[in-house]
């Protein structure tokens, strides 16, 4: 195998010496150079942080502005909920009063009908009383009917059965 380190072959990297004037002249012109990139870098970083400030200052005046409008916009919210709450608690009290009426109201007729139907029943007690006094006077009544219709059947029953004896006798003796 063959090592890549002999295929490659160096090559002379030397820069060529130049005069000890031209050298210092470089130096200073990289100087000045270096020296106007500094004030160029420095006027850029002026101007970025100039700009950096005055988009700051936009950003908090906007964020002022925000926030004073949503403070008006919950001032006008809250202003909302408590003019609707009190509307509500307005309808409440309206709609409780309304219902304590129609309480009231409902309360004394059931008592007017409670009263009315407590007067037809006591009516109506009496009226049954009377009934049941007249019932019993109709069953005594019944029961002596029947009574007497008893003692009339026994009497016929027994006048039937004497006039029938009396009959058979009759016959027997020839009598008729």
């Amino acid at each position: 195998m063959r090592s890549t380190a002999i295929a490659v072959h160096d090559e002379y990297d030397e820069a060529p010496v130049s005069s000890l004037e031209l050298l210092e002249s470089n130096v200073v012109t990289i100087r000045d150079d270096l020296k106007e990139l500094k004030s160029d870098f420095r006027a850029a970083i002026a101007r970025i942080d100039n700009d950096i400030k005055s988009a700051v200052s936009k950003l908090e005046a906007e964020i002022r502005a925000m926030a004073a409008k949503a403070e008006s916009d919950l001032k006008q919210f809250a202003a909302r909920i408590e003019t609707q709450l009190a509307e509500m608690r307005a309808e409440d009290k309206s709609l409780r009063e309304k219902g304590d009426r129609n309480y009231e109201t409902l309360n004394a007729k059931i008592d007017k009908n409670h009263e009315t139907l407590c007067a037809k029943i006591d009516a109506t007690n009496v009226r049954i009383d009377k009934t049941n006094e007249k019932l019993v006077e109709l069953g005594k009544t019944v029961d002596s009917i029947g009574n007497k219709l008893t003692a009339f059947f026994w009497v016929v029953g027994a006048l039937a059965t004497i006039v029938g004896a009396l009959i058979g006798a009759g016959k027997a003796f020839h009598w008729f």
